[in-house]
């Protein structure tokens, strides 16, 4: 007979999605990643080509007021939590933001600025950037935000980790990208002889 505590905890155990944990915890070869980025080059994305897609993947609205097209992005009502942090009133705004999110996407210069929001106390300031957090930190659990990192591994007896790192393992310290694993110098050849990226994202 179980006891309670066992009963307890296989409750809890039961409870887990082993199959979303495998998908979020993908580990492969270099190669394997490789493979990924043919088949899935917006993988490789930047940040702010990150965060724009995340708030366009919840739609778009265009609307009509006083004979100007206006764009309502529905990710701003806050669909992740029912709207616990939505944000009206704003649209303008939140427009001009995402032009600037999707301009810095594409490589026209505000990805070399620094973007502040800037308003009077109440003005949703905090709001937005709980919001930005809160979306990436859900769009990276799916297939389309998917993020990868590398990290180094048959070390043990190379004096790059302590003696007593079990497993002879080192994870990147900043979560970069894989692909930097390939030497600035060699990068283009390889996008190029990898046929890596498509028309729509660059790797």
């Amino acid at each position: 007979m179980a006891t309670p505590s066992e009963s307890l905890l296989s409750r809890i155990s039961a409870l887990q999605d082993y199959k979303r944990y495998e998908d979020l915890h993908w580990e492969g070869s270099f190669e394997d990643y490789l493979r990924i980025v043919q088949e899935r080059p917006e993988v490789t994305r930047n940040a702010f080509q990150r965060v724009y897609d995340m708030i366009v993947s919840y739609g778009e609205e265009e609307y009509m007021d006083s004979k100007k097209k206006l764009i309502r992005y529905p990710f701003f009502k806050d669909p992740i939590d029912h709207g616990k942090d939505a944000i009206h009133g704003l649209d303008i705004p939140l427009m001009r933001l995402v032009h600037v999110l999707q301009a810095a996407s594409q490589g026209y210069g505000p990805e070399r600025r620094i973007i502040l929001l800037h308003g009077p106390v109440g003005s949703s300031k905090s709001t937005i950037a709980r919001l930005l957090k809160k979306g990436l930190e859900n769009y990276s659990r799916t297939p389309g935000g998917s993020l990868f990192t590398f990290k180094w591994t048959n070390l043990k007896g190379t004096g790059c980790v302590p003696e007593d790192e079990e497993h002879g393992e080192m994870p990147c310290p900043m979560n970069e990208e894989p692909l930097r694993l390939v030497p600035e110098e060699w990068r283009g050849a390889v996008v190029r002889d990898l046929r890596l990226g498509n028309d729509r994202t660059r790797v």
